[in-house]
């Protein structure tokens, strides 16, 4: 009995301690988020505007990084091609564990004003499940602000 009653107690004890890693790993994730963009079109313009001194957005916690294997969040903008898939699946596979798919502008998420092209996706949600929308034709710096905060909160 008391065998029993020390590994239940020694189980209470990890259980404790993996429940403050998750505690600890939500509050890393809603106080700074890296966020990896793949942008082709005019979106792009407006999301570097979020890295101007307008919106500031590292006062946010919001940090743009250079490598996929880094980054928290992709963001997609700009209009998809059928060239471009096989590029962007790389690059979405080559994400970490939990994926997260942020479409900014509605070429990303519909195919925008070329979406009776032969060769443009209607999309990005052809090829993978996304998160969070951004509509707009391009959409405002404050929108995407927005969209950032929005999936921190997630994790309060």
């Amino acid at each position: 009995m008391k065998i029993l009653l020390r590994k239940m107690v020694h189980k209470v004890r990890n259980f404790k301690k993996f429940s403050l890693f998750n505690k600890l790993t939500n509050w890393v994730k809603s106080t700074s988020i890296n966020i990896y963009c793949f942008t082709s079109g005019c979106c792009g313009n407006e999301i570097l505007a979020i890295l101007g001194p307008l919106y500031d957005s590292e006062r946010w916690g919001i940090n743009f990084v250079s490598s996929p294997e880094r980054a928290d969040v992709i963001m997609v903008s700009g209009t998809i091609t059928e060239k471009m898939k096989p590029i962007l699946e790389d690059l979405y596979n080559s994400f970490g564990n939990e994926k997260v798919l942020i479409a900014v502008g509605s070429c990303a998420i519909n195919g925008g004003p070329f979406y009776k092209s032969d060769f443009v996706l209607k999309g990005v949600k052809e090829i993978f499940n996304v998160d969070l929308y951004v509509p707009g034709c391009p959409p405002r710096p404050e929108a995407i602000i927005n969209a950032i905060l929005k999936y921190k909160d997630h994790f309060k």
